[in-house]
């Protein structure tokens, strides 16, 4: 009875960790990344958003392609839910019949900074 019921236990315990996400390791090249991707979102300027919006882009398809080949799924997510915001924003950014406004790009810019800042705390805060 005793071991039909440790061995119940166990096996539960062992399933509910399956379903857990484990964070990866502190990586150094992956931290810069994240910095590099936060430093470039602080230095777009509103007055002339198109080359920010490329350094940008740019930036992020590195930091993606870096954490997809080294399997960092933690922080995945949160990459993709900051290239669902800089994706239109380049688009509009590099779209010469259309003009950003400055508004626009303040309150994008805005977004773009929470996200890479959390970002960065989380990828600098793994052990």
């Amino acid at each position: 009875m005793f071991r039909a019921l440790l061995a119940s236990i166990m096996a539960m315990t062992l399933v509910g960790c399956a379903s857990l996400e484990i964070p990866s390791f502190y990586d150094d090249n992956e931290s810069v990344l994240a910095v590099d991707l936060q430093w470039e979102v602080q230095q777009l300027d509103c007055k002339a958003p198109l080359v920010g919006a490329t350094n940008i882009r740019n930036s992020l398809g590195k930091f993606i392609l870096y954490s997809n080949g080294k399997e960092s799924n933690d922080i995945g997510e949160m990459l993709r839910i900051m290239g669902d915001t800089v994706s239109p924003f380049y688009k509009r950014a590099t779209d010469p019949e259309k003009k950003m406004s400055e508004k626009y790009c303040t309150l994008k810019k805005d977004i773009m900074a929470e996200q890479s800042s959390d970002i960065t705390r989380a990828v600098m805060g793994r052990y």
